[in-house]
């Protein structure tokens, strides 16, 4: 199926005022060390040679549904601003205190918050400072080329110039040497695919349920 999938997507080059413009999917699956797949795995490509990528467009929302973060990992470029979503009918006062990336505000019931941009590319770690429960990462990274492994443990990074990356996975459960694997690969043109798989076993991703009992008053 994955070699029937390849051979439909079809490599584009359109000239362009004497130019040549690539469009090629880079298809990768992510696997774990009994070779599953994983679903929700970062998976990006940084560029090695000096490309120069656009800055993604792409909108990153974080919502607090059920007292949870939503999604639990989130990934967005450097320079792009968050949008913190409260869709309980509490408040949450969220923060993050490690890196270049600190935050630290109260949302209240239904309300949103717009963060500062994303000065740096790091791993970003947030929790709620009324639900010491809650936690969820957000993934900064320096390539508009990301995205998330689907439940087929399935990512598509549609890459628009050649050259070599370093194709990293990413996740903050990852118990490798790091919380990542990378790989340098050629893109060419032409649409290509990576199976990578973890050496070990992943961690468990923490509860995010509250184990006393105890509601949350909306008047914080």
């Amino acid at each position: 199926m994955l070699t029937k999938l390849l051979k439909n997507l079809l490599l584009l080059s359109v000239a362009i005022g004497g130019s040549t413009v690539y469009a090629a999917d880079l298809l990768v699956k992510v696997l774990s060390h009994k070779g599953t797949p994983l679903t929700d795995m970062v998976v990006y490509a940084l560029p090695l040679e000096g490309q120069r990528l656009p800055q993604s467009t792409e909108k990153l929302v974080i919502a607090q549904a059920n007292k949870t973060f939503a999604p639990y990992i989130s990934v967005a470029q450097r320079g792009n601003s968050i949008l913190f979503s409260n869709k309980d009918d509490i408040t949450h006062h969220i923060y993050s205190v490690l890196g270049e990336n600190k935050f630290d505000f109260v949302i209240r019931a239904g309300k949103q918050v717009r963060q500062k941009i994303v000065p740096s590319a790091e791993e970003i770690l947030m929790g709620c400072n009324i639900h010491d429960w809650m936690s969820g990462y957000f993934l900064a990274v320096d390539t508009p080329l990301f995205t998330k492994t689907d439940s087929a443990g399935i990512a598509i990074l549609k890459v628009n110039q050649p050259g070599k990356y370093s194709l990293v996975i990413w996740h903050p459960q990852m118990q490798e040497q790091t919380d990542k694997i990378s790989r340098e690969i050629t893109v060419t043109g032409a649409n290509s695919s990576h199976n990578i798989q973890l050496n070990n076993v992943m961690a468990e991703i923490p509860d995010q349920k509250n184990s006393d009992g105890f509601d949350y008053l909306s008047t914080y």
